[in-house]
């Protein structure tokens, strides 16, 4: 429900503004004469709500369409372009995100308060002062742009799906596609300095973040997988590596259009660094469909697609690209396997071939099934009493982007797992001497290599 918290007189204006048709009373004086008649609106005009004339509650009846995961909804008034509305989204009953739905059927493209949900009766204002606050029912503030006394004089979406907050010259102050979730819009980027990564979603059913981010560091951009028990998030995919030298600047997503009788189109990537000799695009996909209802996403599994909406059937969506299933990212020819997934092979297994091809144990490689899964280990807190099982060929899907620890002896490698009792395993590399402590298995590598090494660690 949207509701005009501004004065009367106020009150008055926007409804002369927004109502231009109501007639004028038959006992008033002449009017003047009429103006000029405006040029006729555009079907869904591109409409800025000034501080003060927007309040939104999150009350009423539900959209009648379902969103993406199945999601219900309810559009928040007025902020909207052809291709884009500005939702308060739900996957469980009284639980909602703030976000931007993409087409009628949404694709939820953004999201403001992903790990913390607001209910029936939580508001959404755009303050005099400029600052748009998202509160719960109870007045507590979920979520803000932080832009009070900065110049804001207007909010509005875009037909690209930038949602802004606009001085009076339209220059933006704030914007959404400086904020993503697990989504680039085409024309959007990750930017040095600004926010620089996406988060995966944790399930169809949950707007928590997940388990996986791409992100934008100092030298690259790389794909990373959060474990809760790993310290660090660990590299599974490093994008333009070969550039690894050069300061990032810039990471984006663009749709081009090669054929404007026939509308072909292609998806890339760009990346950007400080030296614009190093800079490089790639070609994703083609499609033949209208680019600018596509975007990229890291999804819940890890993996980096591009989707498309299909114009012949409402609603479905085709998707042209699949990092891991295709052609690899600029700078990489070796990484872009489905094996390279740490959880390809769920808790524990071998990959080989995009399959999974074994199970390791103390009694060496047995058929891999979901229930395969690493030994049972208890940590208390220090060194424990443990002994290693030997796996031939395989390495951990972190060694491919990290450099480990070295060079050392593999005893000496042993030793630094033993004494820390959160260790799970380590893997050595007998050509370079290099040691990889790890605390999550999950899916290992069949190399060829017979110099490659897993020590699974199991208690006494």
């Amino acid at each position: 429900m949207l509701i005009n918290m501004s004065a009367f007189p106020l009150l008055l204006s926007l409804c002369f503004l927004v109502s231009p048709s109501i007639s004028q009373d038959s006992s008033s004086p002449s009017p003047a004469p009429a103006p000029a008649p405006a040029p006729a609106p555009a079907p869904f005009p591109e409409r800025s709500f000034p501080p003060s004339l927007f309040l939104y509650i999150n009350q009423g009846d539900l959209e009648d369409t379902a969103g993406e995961f199945d999601s219900y909804f309810r559009r928040v008034g007025g902020i909207g372009s052809p291709k884009f509305s500005l939702c308060l989204y739900s996957f469980t009953p009284n639980s909602f995100t703030l976000g931007i739905g993409m087409d009628f059927y949404p694709k939820w493209v953004w999201a403001a308060n992903r790990n913390d949900p607001v209910h029936d009766g939580a508001t959404l204002t755009l303050g005099l002062d400029g600052n748009l606050v998202l509160a719960d029912f109870d007045d507590r503030v979920v979520w803000q742009t932080n832009t009070s006394n900065k110049g804001v004089v207007g909010m509005k979406m875009l037909d690209n799906g930038n949602l802004v907050l606009h001085d009076a010259k339209d220059n933006y102050i704030w914007q959404s596609f400086d904020y993503p979730s697990d989504t680039l819009l085409a024309g959007q980027s990750l930017k040095a300095g600004l926010t620089n990564k996406l988060v995966s979603r944790a399930s169809p059913t949950s707007d928590l973040e997940g388990n996986y981010t791409l992100e934008m560091r100092p030298n690259n951009v790389s794909l990373y997988y959060k474990s809760p028990k790993n310290p660090t998030p660990l590299p599974y995919y490093r994008i333009d590596q070969s550039y690894s030298t050069t300061p990032s600047k810039e990471f984006k997503y663009y749709v081009a259009v090669t054929n404007f009788v026939s509308h072909f189109t292609f998806q890339g990537i760009q990346y950007i660094t400080t030296d614009w000799l190093s800079s490089s695009n790639q070609q994703l996909a083609d499609t033949w469909y209208d680019g600018t209802y596509s975007f990229l996403r890291l999804d819940i599994d890890g993996k980096l697609r591009t989707y498309n909406l299909d114009p012949l059937n409402r609603g479905i969506w085709k998707v042209e690209y699949t990092l891991f299933m295709g052609e690899p990212l600029v700078g990489d020819q070796k990484g872009a396997t489905e094996c390279q997934m740490p959880e390809k092979c769920g808790d524990f297994g071998v990959c080989y071939k995009e399959q999974c091809v074994a199970c390791p144990s103390p009694r060496g490689l047995l058929g891999w099934s979901e229930k395969c899964a690493p030994p049972n280990l208890v940590c208390n807190g220090g060194e424990m009493n443990a002994k290693y099982y030997k796996v031939v060929g395989v390495t951990h899907f972190s060694s491919m982007y990290t450099e480990g620890e070295g060079p050392m002896q593999p005893r000496k490698c042993k030793a630094k797992c033993t004494e820390d009792c959160k260790c799970v395993g380590f893997f050595y590399d007998e050509e370079s001497l290099r040691c990889w402590i790890v605390y999550d298995l999950k899916t290992l590598t069949q190399s060829g290599n017979p110099k490659h090494f897993g020590y699974i660690k199991v208690s006494n």
